[in-house]
Parts: C-alpha cells; structure tokens; sequence
C-alpha cells in the first residue's frame, strides 16, 4: 500500500526548477535535444512498417519516463505554492458544452 506522501510524490505535480545544480528544465530540453536526434536517425534507418511504428510508440514512452524521472527532481508545486492564493474555481457544468449522439442512420447525399 502507498503512503499518502509517496501518492503526492507520484503523482502531484512538480514543478520545473530553472537555476543551480539540480535545475530540471535544462535537463528536460537536453532530453528532448537527443531524444529527436536519435528517433530520426532511427526513422532514416529502420524500413517503414509495422516494427517501426511500434518501435516510435515505444520510444515515445520511453522519451516520457525519462522527464518523468528528471521531474521527480524537482520540488512538488504545492510546497512551492504560497497557501495565501486562492484556488482556482472550477468551470460551472452549464458553461460546459453538451454533445448528443445519434444512433440513426444519417442520410444519403
């Protein structure tokens, strides 16, 4: 079972530190510099098809896990976040759109 600090560490939100040593942000755009340069040589290398396209999903998964792991870094934005600001309202629902689906065949033009 997780500890409610390991839920916030897991899954809060973390907030990119930009100066000193243990700064992510420079991590996070160093990550992206080389992880485009070595998906598209891997995209001028492997033939088209299905191997390549589960090969680009799985490296967009791996390109994910690899921000989260320098995110983790950073400190959680709810230490950093002052408690005196107000939260943020959350839209009313009739302000939402509604969407109606039709299960009738539509016309033929």
């Amino acid at each position: 079972m997780l500890s409610l600090q390991e839920i916030e560490s897991r899954f809060g939100q973390h907030k990119a530190t930009i100066e000193g040593p243990e700064a992510t942000l420079p991590k996070h755009a160093d990550l992206r510099a080389e992880w485009k340069g070595f998906v598209a040589w891997l995209d001028r290398t492997i033939p088209d098809g299905r191997y390549k396209d589960l090969m680009h999903d799985d490296l967009e998964r791996a390109s994910m896990w690899t921000h989260k792991a320098v995110a983790a870094l950073a400190p959680l934005a709810s230490d950093v976040v002052e408690l005196s600001q107000p939260a943020q309202e959350p839209l009313p629902l009739q302000d939402t759109p509604t969407v109606t689906l039709s299960t009738e065949p539509t016309p033929a033009a």
